[in-house]
């Protein structure tokens, strides 16, 4: 008997480019499969697990496919893992609403739960899906009662906003965790919350001698180690540490940004460069008030967390996502640390793709804290 055949057993849907597997896997999960709707994020997961991937529309994945693939028999699946697609949930994309197709998805993932009936289940999202109430309160409502189907299965469910800082990763970055846990192999509901992961980490400003808690995980402990590189550059010992290419007038704005923490507002409006010829650094949008994100083209600080990562992550122009110190925005290798992925994560496609794989993935080491929550109530009941 292999090794892998005694582990708890896991599935991860919307698996992206393995966020969540890596999660599994450290979290000492066999993970059976995983499905992914795009083939480009498809060949990154492959270059970093010999776990089978579906690659298909979620909609179109059979129980016979599934079983084709892992195996898998419904009832005995130890765990069902995945984020739908988030970005219609998003504050960006609040005007969408019931327009927006991708926020049905999570009906897919029940789907996949009905089809499977796992012993556990765990979905990640953004916050802002519990204001969808037209969708968040029918998807509950599966999970916990089945429409009062006597063959579907039935959860008891346990879910909180969570800041991924609380739970090692760098990063100030909100989410929406579900964890639920079969009826038949629990004895109430509270059984759902005793396996909620409890933080790990702590904001310092909170900070106490009897909490009990390390404090958050700064920038600096994250990528300060790596070699310095240039706007445009790649570093050579490691190919996924490049940063996008910046303008003349770009690469301006980046060395009036004060190191860590910087920002636009912080800006003359205007300057001379190398030439002597006077630049305008403010954007005609930014001489408004009121308009504008003011974290555009603003630095990160490597004293403490980063914000949120998004899939334009290693953009200037996205957010704030100047690196603390070099004239650049962060890198793609920086921002898979910032997401607690591996130092040697691989992934594969253009630079834009990549930076979307990244900022759209589960952070590795918050997925892992919940992952062995549920791992040590799985082994208590073996």
């Amino acid at each position: 008997m292999s090794s892998e055949s005694i582990k708890p057993t896991a599935i991860d849907i919307f698996s992206g480019a393995g966020g969540i597997t890596c999660a599994l896997k450290d979290a000492g999960f066999n993970v059976l499969c995983g499905i992914e709707l795009d083939e480009v994020i498809a060949e990154s997961y492959k270059l970093n697990y010999s776990s089978k991937i579906i690659i298909n529309d979620i909609r179109k994945v059979t129980l016979e496919d599934l079983i084709s693939a892992c195996g898998v028999t419904p009832g005995e699946l130890d765990l069902l893992a995945g984020c739908p697609p988030c970005q219609g949930f998003s504050k960006q994309n609040v005007k969408k609403g019931k327009k927006d197709l991708r926020n049905y998805l999570v009906f897919q993932y029940y789907r996949m739960v009905r089809l499977l009936k796992p012993k556990y289940i765990f979905m990640e999202n953004v916050p802002g899906i519990q204001r969808h109430k037209y969708i968040f309160d029918k998807f509950i409502e599966l999970l916990e009662t089945g429409w009062g189907r006597k063959d579907r299965p039935l959860y008891y469910v346990h879910y909180d906003v969570v800041n991924a800082a609380d739970y090692g990763v760098p990063q100030n970055r909100l989410r929406f965790v579900l964890i639920g846990k079969r009826r038949d192999i629990a004895l109430n509901e509270s059984e759902a919350e005793s396996i909620f992961a409890k933080p790990t980490h702590i904001n310092p400003e909170l900070l106490t001698e009897d909490c009990g808690l390390k404090k958050w995980v700064t920038l600096k402990e994250t990528i300060s180690h790596l070699k310095k590189i240039k706007a445009g550059e790649t570093c050579k010992e490691d190919k996924l540490h490049r940063a996008a290419n910046l303008s003349e007038l770009n690469l301006l704005r980046m060395k009036y940004t004060p190191k860590n923490g910087g920002s636009r507002t912080d800006w003359p409006q205007t300057v001379r460069n190398d030439k002597g010829e006077q630049i305008e650094l403010w954007l005609k949008c930014h001489k408004k008030r009121g308009v504008g994100y003011k974290d555009v083209y603003g630095r990160m600080d490597y004293n403490k967390v980063a914000p949120t990562l998004t899939g334009g992550c290693c953009t200037i122009s996205k957010g704030r996502f100047g690196h603390p110190v070099e004239d650049r925005a962060i890198s793609l290798r920086e921002a898979a640390l910032i997401q607690t992925f591996p130092p040697d994560y691989k992934f594969t496609g253009s630079f834009g793709k990549i930076a979307l794989q990244i900022g759209n993935a589960v952070p590795v080491k918050m997925g892992r804290t919940f992952f062995e929550c549920i791992r040590k109530d799985i082994e208590k009941d073996v």
